[in-house]
């Protein structure tokens, strides 16, 4: 399966938690996480738990 790349739970979530660091270490405050569907609700999801973000839209 050339061109693909293999993500497992455990990389999304690590993932997830280091982006999650670095917007809260920028001191940003996020009013909405617009996740793409297709794989990117579950991102956006788990930022806006960790993030306390509340609105979240998908496109």
């Amino acid at each position: 399966m050339s061109g693909f790349l293999i993500l497992t739970w455990k990389k999304i979530h690590e993932a997830s938690l280091k982006l999650a660091s670095e917007i809260a270490r920028e001191g940003l405050e996020i009013d909405l996480i617009v996740g793409i569907l297709r794989g990117g609700y579950i991102v956006a999801r788990i930022l806006g738990d960790i993030l306390g973000t509340e609105n979240i839209g998908v496109v």
